[in-house]
């Protein structure tokens, strides 16, 4: 091979200890060339032997036991590094957990060993102190404290959920929904619960101001077009319709309620003008101010539009029961609302009610057009014939057969001044005599005494409170 340079020479890239290198031994003094291998060249120029070694400033020489690793015959024994490059004996307990106390655990201290770990700070303790839910724990030791310091819920029957909102879609299929209830609930739009102080459902809509008692009262809503605001409790009536609500005044018992009884209710919040509100049109209302009122029935006012009184209207006014009032009070006062038929208003004792000229029930002072049945008491024959006045106007005996002792004995009733008997007598063919009694007397006739045989005998009298008996005046026998 032709001379060449060192650095012109093939590398070998993948150098094996049998490898054979150049070498000039004793250069100081005299130098004579050799060869060796190149497994021999590490070796001996480090004075290595077999076994473990050690590199520090490049030079590599042999390893301690125990001082720079674990010897095979202490395997109990634990290195650390010793921060020179070597290692020391670490300490049980401190850099490490020892076998024999399984319950210790360890955590890094920050300076390249470890230090004992704090149960529930570090870790989870079963039974003992809990890790904190901003430290990725659950705060809690039992699954109910987890799932309440979690806002998580138990699966199937469980009392955790105590509020839900803004839920989207259906509730599954429940079988029932029990509610708690809640004394004197708040508003809330679309809010329904049990008031526990009423005992009753209520419902609430968009509208803040009333609330639903479900199953106590009925509601319209209806336009106020009137000019003013109407208040809460006043009583009105359905006046007509506008944009597809029913419009509503304030009812007076004058005689324009008369005809306009329809949709009679009370104002269940104050309605302004031009706007709609709720009219409880049956059911029971509260929250209404009825301090001026006493319980009991009560009446659409005949003064004041809109206005409730115990007193029914008198004739010609109407009256127009609304409902009854179940509790007095300023601010909590309840009206039952059963609205009644609009009638007269009350009248004089023993007057008539009927239709006028204007086709309105009211207490008539005049009659016409009237046909009058007489009330009639039929007998056959009689000695002391059995006469109500307060169920007869006329009395025929039809076949007398015996003189007529007296027509007082059997004589009962309460006549009044100006009421009007009469009395109708034919025999059976034969003449029978006729005694009339204390109770009766002439009075511009005679009181006739006999009767004529197989002839009506008519005698008509008029009761005269004065002297308490019954005036004949006027007698009329058949030819």
């Amino acid at each position: 091979m032709a001379d060449s340079k060192v650095s012109g020479l093939t590398a070998d890239t993948s150098p094996t200890s049998d490898d054979l290198l150049y070498l000039i031994d004793d250069p100081g003094g005299t130098p004579t060339s050799k060869k060796s291998t190149s497994g021999n060249v590490i070796k001996k120029a480090h004075g290595l032997s077999d076994g473990i070694v050690k590199v520090a400033s490049g030079v590599m020489t042999p390893a301690s036991p125990s001082t720079d690793y674990a010897p095979p015959t202490t395997g109990s024994a634990i290195l650390k590094g010793n921060g020179s490059g070597g290692f020391s004996s670490a300490t049980s307990g401190t850099d490490y957990a020892p076998p024999t106390s399984g319950s210790s655990i360890l955590k890094g201290n920050g300076s390249g060993g470890t230090t004992t770990a704090t149960a529930g700070t570090d870790y989870y303790n079963p039974g003992g102190t809990d890790v904190a839910v901003t430290d990725g724990g659950t705060g809690s030791s039992t699954a109910s404290g987890a799932r309440t310091n979690l806002a998580a819920a138990a699966s199937g029957t469980n009392s955790d959920i105590t509020s839900m909102s803004a839920v989207s879609g259906t509730i599954g299929s429940p079988t029932a929904i029990d509610f708690t209830g809640i004394s004197s609930p708040t508003y809330s739009t679309k809010r329904i619960t049990y008031d526990t102080t009423l005992n009753q459902w209520v419902m609430y809509d968009n509208d803040s101001a009333v609330a639903l008692n479900v199953g106590y009262e009925n509601w319209y809503i209806a336009l106020n077009n009137t000019g003013s605001t109407i208040a809460n409790g006043a009583a009105v009536y359905i006046s007509g319709a506008s944009g597809g609500n029913p419009t509503i005044a304030l009812a007076k018992a004058d005689g324009v309620v008369a005809g306009a009884s329809v949709g009679m209710g009370v104002t269940t919040e104050s309605i302004l003008n031009g706007a709609t509100g709720k009219v409880t049109q049956l059911g029971l209302v509260n929250g209404l101010d009825t301090s001026a009122l006493s319980a009991g029935a009560v009446y659409v006012s005949a003064v004041t539009a809109g206005a409730l009184t115990n007193t029914a209207p008198t004739s010609p006014n109407y009256r127009m029961r609304v409902g009854f009032v179940g509790k007095v009070d300023a601010t909590t006062g309840s009206i039952l609302i059963t609205p009644s038929t609009s009638e007269p208003g009350t009248g004089a004792n023993n007057t008539l009610m009927g239709v006028n000229s204007s086709g309105v029930r009211t207490y008539l002072s005049t009659i016409q057009n009237i046909r009058i049945v007489p009330r009639v008491t039929t007998i056959t024959s009689s000695a002391t014939p059995t006469i109500n006045t307060d169920n007869t106007d006329c009395v025929t005996i039809t076949a007398q057969s015996a003189a007529i002792g007296s027509f007082t004995t059997n004589l009962t009733g309460t006549p009044n001044n100006f009421d009007r008997l009469t009395i109708r007598i034919k025999d059976d063919g034969t003449a029978r005599a006729i005694t009339w009694g204390a109770s009766f007397e002439a009075k511009g006739a005679s009181l006739p005494t006999t009767t004529v045989i197989s002839k009506v005998l008519t005698v008509g009298f008029i009761y005269d409170t004065v002297t308490s008996k019954w005036g004949c005046v006027a007698t009329a026998q058949e030819a």
